[in-house]
């Protein structure tokens, strides 16, 4: 503190000396400001990494998870762009959100991750609609890249990710059904007959309505909430596009002829670009992220691959 009142009066003494007045402070233009807070926020919540740079392009990975979501962001950010990395901005997912924050148990969890991811998210939702209105920052459109991905292989992916939870839960379930003797007896009958019966509750009610796939799965198994909960990561693909993209940016993707024929379309307007891969197809497609974010020698890193599960999961107890 003492050192920086001593360049201050060093500064006033140098004017003072010089007859040069303090310059006025120029007026900064509204739009630039609020980007410039905007941005302050981003790189607050940004997490470990390479701080972003405000003048280069920009490019929101905007993704539905479970589909290299962090490896195409490290590759983006090795490159020297701004890539910022998220599964949910909507409205909606910003209330579910809040839910969560207000109504979890407070935990260090609740509160160093998820507020965190809160923070971030609401900044980068603010981003999206400050582009929507301003259309450029130094000169370029927001650049999005996001991948589809078949629902049941997504399911199982989400359901290996979090086995260690749900093999109690599903266990339980099946001793209910057979007797616990007969459900310890066989843990992988449990999980296809636990699979076999969410995919019963969607086909009954519907795909589109995953609030009824839900309602059904409740009434059926009423001792067993991890049902509902399963019907909306089982739908989550089929529901995350109409509210990520079509709610956000405007776009039908399935509707667009490269994508229903190659696997991917870029969907444009005047303030955004939309990059949309096949994940079942992403090895072949690096080529299309390269030239969309103008990067040539752009490779994927290799994604993590998961370690084979211990023996203790053999078993249901």
């Amino acid at each position: 503190m003492a050192r920086q009142r001593k360049k201050g009066l060093a500064k006033r003494l140098l004017r003072a000396i010089t007859g040069k007045a303090r310059q006025p402070v120029r007026d900064s233009d509204p739009a630039d400001e609020s980007f410039r807070h905007i941005w302050a926020h981003l790189k607050a919540t940004q997490g470990p990494g390479r701080p972003p740079r405000r003048k280069r392009q920009t490019v929101l990975v905007l993704q539905m998870g479970k589909v290299a979501s962090m490896a195409i962001r490290s590759a983006l950010v090795r490159h020297g762009l701004n890539a910022f990395h998220t599964h949910a901005i909507s409205p909606s997912a910003q209330r579910s959100m809040i839910n969560r924050l207000s109504g979890g148990e407070l935990t260090f969890k609740l509160i160093a991750h998820e507020l965190r991811y809160q923070l971030h998210n609401t900044a980068l939702y603010m981003l999206v609609r400050w582009y929507q209105e301003h259309k450029r920052y130094a000169g370029r459109k927001l650049k999005v890249i996001t991948l589809t991905r078949d629902p049941a292989t997504h399911f199982k992916s989400w359901l290996i990710q979090h086995f260690d939870d749900r093999l109690p839960l599903i266990c339980a379930w099946q001793g209910d059904r057979l007797g616990e003797q007969a459900a310890a007896a066989d843990p992988a009958m449990a999980v296809r007959d636990f699979v076999q019966e969410v995919a019963d509750i969607i086909v009954a009610v519907g795909a589109d309505k995953p609030d009824g796939c839900a309602a059904l799965a409740e009434e059926r198994w009423p001792r067993h909430p991890v049902f509902a909960a399963e019907v909306y990561h089982w739908l989550w693909p089929i529901n995350w596009f109409d509210r990520e993209i079509t709610g956000l940016f405007g776009f039908d993707v399935p509707a667009a002829p490269t994508f229903r024929n190659e696997g991917w379309a870029v969907l444009s307007n005047d303030w955004v670009d939309v990059l949309v891969l096949r994940f079942e197809q992403l090895a072949a497609l690096q080529p299309r992220i390269a030239a969309f974010v103008e990067v040539p020698d752009l490779v994927l890193p290799r994604r993590n691959v998961r370690q084979t599960r211990k023996t203790r999961h053999s078993t249901c107890r």
